[in-house]
This record gives structure tokens, sequence and C-alpha cells, in this order.
């Protein structure tokens, strides 16, 4: 009776096996069908739980889930199960591993060799900023590419050190050539003697996308006009021109022409025309290097009071006084949110605004070497 009980126990043991077995199989098959017809995400999905949900070890499984993830744009995930398939004796995978994955190890020591700061540097808690990299450049070993991009992601914020002149830009800086791939599309370069050009940057851990267009005067040592946008504004194709619309306080409008048919056309009915506001960052009132007109201080009260309108208005009923205004200094220096702080009357508030939207562009405030937004403010008399 004994070994009739133990033969029905394994009969119902294999049966079960079988068909868990079995059941599993269907699971990766629908996983390769998904693939082939480019459902990457349910193909993901799939071979992710063949793996751990049956703890299978399997080379093909862990290689055909790396390029699921490579084109889910996870490249995190994709470095991760290649390595794995490697270390279960891929050669392929290996190859890959090696081509696709371990230069960005090297990227890091590189950039970790050539900033001896990196020593002095500490982010919060006290966790030494050599160490940090150490644990990267190991983790990058194992397939995890993105550990040191994924602080950067959720903005962990790191100390300013007093060994550094500007942490805020070395921080953007590793971020910048540490975690994003970039891609410069010429578009054109004899348009009124501008050279236009798109730069796609691609995060390496995420599908993120920024898109910068670009205008670069020929022949001119004038700095190039950027334009920044993300994935949200330009989905697919070459941005042709980029509208600027005013700036309302920390408001600005861009009209943005963007060919989506990607071929460069000049056919401006292939635009999509993208309308979108960006908020800019608060102006400062004090900075290390305060913005001024591009010129001697006495040329630019004598061009100043030139161009001075006095309202009829004001004349005939004898009005003078001064007149604060209040301005905006742009990065790029020109004067953007112009509005008197008071008016003495007879015109001379409206007066003095036209004078001061009249301004050339100035030399932009700087803080910490960079360019930013500096609110301003300049007395014009009537007398």
């Amino acid at each position: 009776m004994k070994n009739i009980a133990l033969f029905i126990i394994s009969l119902l043991f294999s049966i079960t096996s079988f068909a868990q077995t079995s059941y599993m199989e269907e699971i990766y098959k629908k996983g390769v069908s998904n693939f082939i017809f480019e459902n990457y995400k349910t193909a993901d999905s799939l071979f992710s739980l063949y793996i751990n949900k049956y703890d299978k070890i399997d080379i093909d499984a862990y290689y055909n889930l790396a390029v699921s993830k490579l084109k889910l744009a996870d490249t995190c995930g994709f470095c991760h199960n290649l390595w794995k398939a490697s270390v279960l004796g891929d050669l392929e995978a290996n190859d890959l591993f090696k081509e696709s994955c371990l230069p960005y190890k090297e990227k890091l020591k590189q950039f970790y060799k050539t900033n001896d700061s990196l020593n002095s540097l500490r982010p919060e808690k006290e966790l030494s900023y050599n160490y940090l990299f150490d644990l990267a450049i190991y983790k990058s070993e194992v397939g995890d590419i993105c550990f040191l991009c994924n602080i950067f992601e959720n903005d962990i914020s790191f100390s300013v050190n007093k060994n550094l002149n500007d942490t805020v830009s070395f921080i953007d800086d590793l971020e910048k050539n540490i975690c994003w791939l970039q891609q410069v599309h010429y578009v054109d370069s004899i348009d009124n003697k501008i050279r236009i050009f798109n730069t796609i940057n691609t995060h390496i851990c995420t599908a993120k996308k920024q898109y910068v267009y670009s205008q670069e005067e020929i022949r001119s040592s004038s700095s190039d006009n950027n334009f920044l946008f993300e994935t949200s504004e330009v989905q697919k194709g070459y941005i042709m021109k980029v509208v600027e619309g005013n700036i309302i306080e920390n408001i600005k409008d861009y009209k943005l022409y963007i060919d989506t048919t990607e071929t460069k056309s000049k056919d401006t009915s292939k635009y999509e025309i993208k309308i979108c506001k960006k908020e800019l960052p608060p102006p400062l009132d004090f900075v290390e290097e305060m913005p001024n007109y591009r010129g001697s201080e006495s040329t630019f009260l004598t061009n100043l009071y030139k161009n001075l309108k006095y309202p009829e208005e004001a004349i005939n009923k004898k009005i003078s006084g001064t007149v604060i205004v209040n301005f905006i200094v742009e990065i790029d220096g020109r004067i953007t949110n112009v509005k008197a702080l008071n008016d003495i009357g007879g015109g001379c508030g409206l007066a003095a605004e036209n004078l001061i939207k009249s301004l050339p562009k100035w030399n932009p405030g700087k803080q910490n070497g960079k360019p930013v937004r500096v609110r301003y403010s300049l007395p014009v008399k009537f007398d």
C-alpha cells in the first residue's frame, strides 16, 4: 500500500512538473512572438516573468530580455541582463557587453582621472564622492550603468564645496558627460549666413530626449543662440525654426516649426507648428557680476537722454521729477518686463518705459561664471 501511495505521489508530481514546464515554455514563446511583432513592452514583461517567477536560468531568455530593454530605451536593464547572459557563457552577449556597456565604465574612470577635485567633493550625508565614483565603476562592471545617473535623476542635492569654484557647474558637467549621448544633425548652413543645427541628447537610462536648436553666425565670434526643448515638446522631427514670444515675468512663449517628415524640407506646409510655454528661472536681485551697458557709463547716459521723449502734456503742465523703471536683463542681455515703479504724471511713466525698452542688449549678469537673469532698476529724470 505504501509503495502504491508513493507511486501516485510521484506520478502527480511528474504531471504537475510537466504542466508547469509547458506553461513556462508557452510564456517564453509568447515573449518571442511579441518581440518579433515589435511589441517590446509585452515581450519585456513575458521574458521577465519567465526568468523571475520560475527562477529560470536561461541564456537566451536573458539575452532576449536585454534586447527588449534596449528597444524600450532602458540601457541600464539592457546592460544588466546582457551581463547575466555573458556570465552564463553567451559569447555574443559578452562581445556586445564589452562593446556597448564597458565604454561607460572607461568614461567614468577617465572623468574621475581628469578631475582631481573629486576627492574633496562630498554630497549630503558625508558620502565621499570618490567612493561614490568607485561604487559606480564597480556597478558598471556588473551591468548597472545607471547607478550614478539615477542619483542625478532623483535630484539628490550636493553640498557646495569650498574647494571648488562652482560645484553646481561641475555636477552639471559630470551628468552631461556621463549620462547623455549626443547626436548632432545639421539642418541648414546657408540661411542668411546663419548655420542652423539640431542636437539631440538621449539619456542613457531613460527614454528622455533633449532637443537643442542652435543658431550660429558663420565666421563670427558671437555666442551661439541655443534653445532647449524636451521630448514632450518635440516628439519627432527636426526643429527648422524657433520664433520667440514675449517674456511675461518668468514665462516665455516659443513657436516651434518642426519638420516631422525628417527630410529637412524648406516647405513650410510640411511643418508641424508647436506653441510651448517654458518657465524661466526667477530673476535675481544681486549677483557676483551685475549686468552692465555695453560701453562706457558716459556714453550710456548720453545716448539714454538723447532718446528720451519728454511728453508734451508734462511740458505743458510743467511736470518734472524722476521715474524709477524696473526691468529684467535676460541671460542673452535683452531687456524685458519693463515697468515704471512710479509715475509722476503727464505721460512720463510711459515715456520712461519706452525709453528703457529701446535700449540695446546689455552684458548679462553672472553668478558662478554663468549668465543669469537679473532684476535691475534705473532712474529716468524729467527736468
